[in-house]
């Protein structure tokens, strides 16, 4: 199922300053989905994630498995996605979500990373994820602002 009006983000910080004022505005998004094992666990980020948005944009968060099906159930409206793993975004894929583009935010720094250009790290494993979607013809681009320069990723040779 190719997903039509979501956007689909990797970012580890889910909801801040470049969400709330950049992104939302610029894709006119009113919806924003997390999906994470962890802040699903997270009734304090959960509050405070609500609390930083706009009275008009509704937010959810789900596990993985539970967003895989909100995503493939509700679909027509603009929704950004916000994730944190690449992990994340293989099994959105694996189970039959398909997407044109990924947008990277960032990816920092931590121990067993490589730099892989500005702002993003990546394990040996998440370099098969990035090398496995560019593979599928997934678009994987780079991006912190609206107004900064898109980043793609290519294939290493």
């Amino acid at each position: 199922m190719i997903l039509q009006n979501v956007i689909i983000r990797l970012d580890d910080r889910f909801i801040h300053g470049q969400i709330v004022l950049s992104w939302l505005k610029v894709l006119n998004g009113k919806r924003i989905i997390i999906i994470d094992e962890e802040m699903i666990k997270d009734p304090f980020m959960y509050t405070l994630f609500q609390m930083a948005l706009p009275d008009d944009v509704s937010f959810e968060i789900f596990d993985c498995t539970a967003g895989i099906l909100y995503l493939k159930e509700n679909l027509g409206e603009v929704v950004l996605v916000l994730v944190r793993s690449l992990s994340t975004l293989e099994k959105m894929y694996s189970e039959g979500l398909r997407f044109k583009e990924v947008m990277i935010g960032r990816i920092p720094f931590k121990n067993g990373r490589r730099k892989r250009c500005e702002d993003v790290y990546l394990t040996s494993d998440e370099e098969r994820i990035i090398e496995n979607m560019l593979e599928k013809e997934v678009e994987v681009v780079v991006q912190m602002v609206p107004d900064s320069e898109r980043h793609y990723l290519k294939k290493k040779e």
